[in-house]
Order: C-alpha cells, then sequence, then structure tokens
C-alpha cells in the first residue's frame, strides 16, 4: 500500500469506503438505485467496528447491511427498544486488505471511494479520479 495511504489509515479513527456502482442520483432515496458505505470506526482496544450505510429512506439494518426493520429481526428487544446484535470487529490488517481490494477495483474503474477521518476532520479521499 502506498506511504500515503498508510499515513492518512494511521492517522485515522474512522474510513468510510462508498459504492457507487448500482447508484444514481435521482433514484437514491426510494429508487433502487442506492449509495452504500461501510463505516469503519476505531475501538479503544484498536480493533474497526464495522457499521452499514444506505442512502435509501428504507429499514435497513447498519449491524448487519440488511434491508430490515428493527421489528423483524430476532436480535431486537422489544422490551427495552434495544439491539442486541453485535458489531463486527476487524484488526488493522484486515482493514487494509479492504482498502487494498477497494484500490485494486478503484484502478480497474469501479465506482468506488475511500474517505478517511480524525473524528470529524476530513483527512483525504481516493477516488477513480485520482
Amino acid at each position: 500500500m502506498e506511504k500515503e495511504i498508510l499515513e492518512m489509515l494511521n492517522n485515522s479513527n474512522i474510513v468510510k469506503i462508498y459504492d457507487y456502482s448500482n447508484f444514481d442520483p435521482d433514484k437514491c432515496v426510494d429508487g433502487g438505485k442506492y449509495l452504500f458505505w461501510t463505516k469503519y470506526t476505531r475501538t479503544k482496544n484498536n480493533s474497526w467496528k464495522i457499521s452499514y450505510h444506505t442512502s435509501s429512506d428504507f429499514d435497513y439494518c447498519d449491524v448487519y447491511g440488511l434491508f430490515t426493520s428493527c421489528d423483524n429481526c430476532i436480535e431486537y428487544d422489544r422490551d427495552t427498544g434495544e439491539c442486541l446484535a453485535k458489531y463486527k470487529e476487524i484488526s488493522t490488517e484486515e482493514l487494509i486488505k479492504e482498502i487494498e481490494t477497494t484500490l485494486k477495483a478503484i484502478k480497474k474503474g469501479r465506482e468506488y471511494e475511500i474517505e478517511f477521518y480524525k473524528d470529524k476532520e476530513y483527512l483525504g479521499r481516493i477516488t477513480k479520479d485520482e
């Protein structure tokens, strides 16, 4: 991996990988052509918590990355209103592999984007145009 990218990763506590491959800005809310992204958040034990997101207005589970309502999930406690599902965590080495796979896809022309943040401060981005 390029030194500049590794430096951004080391300085980041949030990494977002966006998938624009099926995205259409005119149909991205309720028309089936959504933006999807995976957010990696550094934890206290230096692993990365994974959450999934979409531009869709429909119910979407950020733990499993599925279109579903919490009411339909067996891991939703109706008494407390809490989600009991556990977010997946990966190591920095596994995140580096995810970034490398995404970089290869970008070089092949796939519509992905990677953003790096330190808290809310934007550190940099990698797109197919860069």
